[in-house]
């Protein structure tokens, strides 16, 4: 990190007097700050494809017809490069987190046996493993993609896969840990979730195949996000031409649910105003690419790390808890917003990013919620059974892109839903309109029709709870 110290300059004013007098103006120190690197970029600049890297298992989902294939996404950091830099003992600084080539790899799996996956090995891939990837055109060898950014097009490459040794993962998990990182101190967690307190609306933007909810005062611009994410990679078609997500006037916060590039990856989308605000984030195990995200808000002081001893933290209408589960899914961050003090209806609304319903300590006892939006962009998840919902009927809204590679909404889990009594006509998605994007949809939390400054904030359509 450098310090750019600037001079003072003599300045000189007139007075009432009409002498002249000498103003000494003192600005404070202001951090200069390097660009990110070239794969968080929009404009990401095409790299010469790498000859071998190591790969952090990031996902591993269930596609296809009846669930015959598995979509893998890797998080890799080139070998070479890691190889050189791991003889220094130092912790990687933000001039290695600019320069550092990392990508992203998808690989299809097929769990039937096809040729495509002929290495028993790949069907054993579980979320967290490190992986030694080398390409190459020889016979045999598996087709991947290879992304070289998080909003580039994809170049398909051929592999084989091996393991690490144990020796090699540690410094691969070391390098992109978060354990140097101190816990965010209750004081600024309560003025973080303080930014929602008051809500009257929650705003579930379309930002195509991912995740982003503004909370809003009565006819003011967002003050709290749940999520700052969109479509990118194979599913950045799926985003808007036109983006929901450039009111950060007020100057809000934002609360991850997990670390998942779907889920935060807006911020490089506007990255001047994003990365300035406040990010309440979960303490989980990262690979390269998230990992050089965090630095972009480390090296800014604004990354908050949520506490593993800290199981649950209400301020006035907002309550966040740490999910129970292990993978990044559901060991990440979910909210639940209540109706205003005044509201003559009574409700709760549950945000549960991409955790199962049975990892949220909420979901587990209490009365149903008054309205959800749909875990993991309505994929399937064991326990929807879990979220009934009230007599009332309560308000279901799916937060996807439309054909994303992931095939969600899943035809089970809308069957689930209906099974548990979320009704068809009080049912949204973000993809509610095809020709009038962004399709944002407003939960309103009073019985005032929510509406904000900016046109493309704005709710689209509208429910209550």
């Amino acid at each position: 990190m450098k310090l750019i110290l600037r001079q003072p300059e003599k300045k000189e004013e007139k007075q009432s007097t009409g002498k002249l007098s000498i103003r000494w103006d003192l600005e404070e120190p202001k951090i200069a700050l390097t660009p990110p690197n070239n794969f968080l970029r929009v404009d990401v600049e095409f790299r010469d494809p790498p000859e071998r890297v190591y790969a952090r298992v990031d996902s591993v989902e269930q596609v296809g017809p009846n669930d015959r294939e598995r979509l893998a996404l890797l998080e890799a950091v080139d070998a070479g490069w890691f190889n050189e830099r791991s003889t220094n003992p130092e912790p990687l600084d933000d001039d290695e987190f600019r320069a550092m080539p990392i990508s992203v790899l998808a690989v299809m799996i097929d769990t039937t046996g096809h040729q495509r996956s002929r290495p028993r090995e790949l069907r054993r891939w579980m979320i967290g493993d490190w992986l030694e990837v080398e390409f190459g055109a020889e016979p045999g060898r598996m087709p991947v993609h290879l992304f070289h950014g998080l909003f580039a097009d994809p170049t398909e490459m051929h592999a084989t896969f091996g393991r690490p040794d144990a020796q090699l993962k540690e410094k691969l998990e070391d390098a992109f840990s978060l354990d140097r990182i101190p816990d965010a101190s209750i004081e600024k967690i309560e003025h973080i979730l303080g930014k929602g307190d008051g809500v009257a609306c929650l705003n579930v933007f379309d930002v195509g195949q991912g995740n982003a909810i503004g909370f809003s005062r009565r006819k003011k611009t967002p003050t709290l996000y749940f999520d700052f994410g969109g479509g990118v990679l194979s599913n950045k078609r799926t985003f808007p031409r036109v983006s929901p997500i450039n009111c950060l006037t007020a100057a809000p916060a934002i609360v991850l649910s997990h670390w998942d590039w779907d889920h935060w990856s807006s911020g490089m989308r506007v990255p001047n105003a994003a990365l300035d605000c406040d990010w309440l984030v979960p303490r989980q195990k990262l690979g390269g690419v998230h990992r050089t995200f965090a630095n972009e808000l480390i090296k800014r002081g604004r990354l908050h790390v949520w506490p593993i001893s800290l199981p649950a933290l209400s301020v006035g209408q907002i309550t966040v808890e740490r999910c129970t589960g292990r993978d990044q899914n559901n060991s990440g961050l979910a909210m639940i917003v209540a109706t205003p003090r005044r509201a003559k209806k009574r409700g709760k609304v549950l945000l549960p990013g991409d955790a199962d319903y049975c990892s949220i300590p909420s979901a587990n006892n209490g009365p149903p919620f008054s309205g959800i939006v749909a875990s993991h962009h309505g994929s399937r998840l064991t326990s929807i059974a879990m979220a009934a919902a009230p007599k009332s009927g309560g308000t279901l809204v799916y937060s996807y892109g439309s054909g994303n590679t992931f095939g969600h909404p899943r035809l089970q889990s809308q069957l689930e839903y209906l099974q548990a009594g979320w009704k068809p006509g009080n049912t949204w998605s973000t993809t509610q309109s095809v020709m009038r994007r962004p399709s944002n949809i407003g939960i309103s939390l009073t019985t005032e029709r929510p509406r904000l400054h900016c046109l493309n904030c704005s709710p689209r359509y509208t429910t209550q709870i």
